[in-house]
Parts: C-alpha cells; structure tokens; sequence
C-alpha cells in the first residue's frame, strides 16, 4: 500500500480542523478503526470491513448512525467503497484514501503558533530562554521491529481468505490474526535465542485443525478475542 498510516491520520486531521462544523467522534472512531483493521490485515490495498465488527469496536448500537456516518466519510473521500454489502452482517469491500484535504497549511500555522506561545509562556513562567526547542525531522530512521517480506504478505492474504470461506465464525472475533501472528504460527518469525535462528511454529495441518475445532466450539469463541490466543491455548491443552 503507498500511504503510510501517518499520511492518512495526517490527511484526516487536516480535514478535520478545516471542517470541525462536519466532523463528529463517530467519524474519527470509523475511520481510525478502518485503519487499524486495514493494518492488522497486513495493509492491503482493498479489504473488508464488517459492519457488525466495526459497530462493536466503536461502541455504537445503531446501525442506521453507522451507516449515516460512515456515508459522509465516503462522501468525503477518506473511505473509497469497492463494493457495498448487501446487509448490517456482511462487509463492506473499501480501499483507504488520504484524498480529504491536500492544504494543511492551516492546521500547520495554528500548530506553530500553539507552539511558539507555549514556549514563551513556559521562558517567561521560569525565567528561561524562548528558543526554540523544535527538533529536525529525520527522514531515514531504518524502521524497527518485524517486515514481513512479499511472500510472506501473499500466503496471509490466502490464510485470510481461506478464514473467511471456512471458519467464519473466527473471522468475526474481535481481534482478528495480524500478519506478524500468522508468520509466528508458520515458523518463519526470527528469534536470535532459539538455536534454530526462528521462533517455534505450529503444523499447518494442525492450526487448521485447531481453526475447524474452534469454529464448533462456543466456550472457546465467547472466552477469546483473538484467534491467535485460541490457537495457542489449543495447541497447549492439545500437547498435554
């Protein structure tokens, strides 16, 4: 995906500070959550977005409000719709877009101005300088932290699909499996400890059968949010 999360959430408030007379906490709890769900699906270009799972993280029972605001923010351009579901209990098929606002000169001159007169009055309360305490950007910060490579990015999105047409009820959880969850369950995680280079993973064959198991069993779906967490305590109580 081109846009980073930062360009989006930047695009998003630009918009919002320009239009605070449109935007409304349902809007920012809509659109964060669409990125975040985008992110934990390993930043695909289009994805799904469940309406009853949207509902449910953002806190609002009504659907017709959902679908109010969730309308203004396609109209708005923040949420570009690939394919619209037919009910409250499919997805919609959406696609991110920092199209809201291209000016942020506006909310950049309210910024520094913010900044400056919080400067001056913190010297003048102490007695210190006013200088500037503005640090550069630097834009070549290597990032930390897990990268999945393109092999790996193009098996999740199978693993996602094959959840969706198998097991849907696990697709429902709250939490659904991030990209960095499914390569720990393959093996393919590296860990400098282990003597083998990768953290330990699970068969294949054996998270499917752990999958199919959970889809049947209700103990488990109300006890957890997360997959990942079911497969793993799965798999313990299964080794015992």
């Amino acid at each position: 995906m081109a846009l980073t999360q930062y360009e989006l959430s930047r695009s998003f408030w630009d918009f919002t500070f320009a239009n605070p007379e449109k935007v409304k906490p349902t809007h920012i709890a809509i659109y964060f959550f669409a990125i975040e769900h985008c992110n934990r699906l390993g930043w695909k270009e289009k994805f799904g977005l469940p309406t009853s799972m949207a509902l449910e993280a953002i806190g609002v029972k009504s659907y017709n409000s959902y679908k109010t605001h969730f309308d203004d923010l396609v109209s708005w351009g923040a949420i570009k719709v690939i394919e619209y579901s037919k009910n409250q209990y499919s997805s919609n098929i959406v696609a991110l877009s920092n199209a809201l606002s291209k000016n942020n000169k506006a909310l950049d001159k309210a910024t520094k101005k913010h900044s400056e007169s919080t400067i001056q009055s913190t010297g003048e309360s102490t007695g210190e300088s006013t200088g500037s305490i503005d640090k550069p950007i630097t834009n070549n910060i290597k990032p930390k932290g897990f990268i999945p490579t393109d092999k790996q990015k193009e098996s999740f999105k199978k693993f996602q699909q094959w959840i969706i047409d198998e097991v849907p009820e696990i697709a429902k959880m709250k939490k659904p499996f991030t990209i960095k969850e499914y390569v720990t369950l393959t093996g393919e995680m590296p860990d400098a400890k282990s003597p083998t280079g990768f953290k330990p993973g699970i068969y294949k064959k054996d998270v499917i059968k752990y999958l199919q198991a959970i889809e049947n069993n209700n103990t488990y779906l109300k006890k957890y949010r997360s997959p990942y967490l079911c497969v793993l305590a799965w798999h313990k109580n299964d080794n015992k």
